[in-house]
């Protein structure tokens, strides 16, 4: 439950969650790859998940997150996995976080 929205009530920044402000979220998997730029003038991208795994793992992620959202069937969007998207969005703010789990 990370609070980064302003919230419904009182409008105060980093004060509500996703589901205090009844937002919906869009999942896109592997909507940026993240890669190794140390070498050469290419990306590389050799330290990827493959899909054998990365399918499993994404779909796992889909039904928990699903499990803790009422509603989820309306408010979770997923696109589809491992397909080239043209995705339109309108970033609110200069602000991007980077989540890690533990294990990273």
């Amino acid at each position: 439950k990370l609070r980064i929205f302003n919230h419904p009530d009182t409008d105060k920044p980093w004060d509500a969650d996703l589901l205090q402000c009844k937002f919906g979220i869009l999942v896109v998997s592997q909507f940026t790859l993240q890669c190794v730029v140390n070498k050469g003038t290419r990306p590389d991208f050799h330290q990827a998940m493959k899909s054998e795994l990365s399918l499993p793992m994404f779909n796992k992620f889909l039904a928990v997150l699903r499990s803790k959202i009422p509603n989820s069937d309306h408010l979770v969007q997923v696109g589809e996995f491992g397909a080239f998207m043209q995705v339109h969005i309108q970033n609110d703010g200069p602000v991007t976080i980077q989540i890690e789990s533990p294990e990273s």
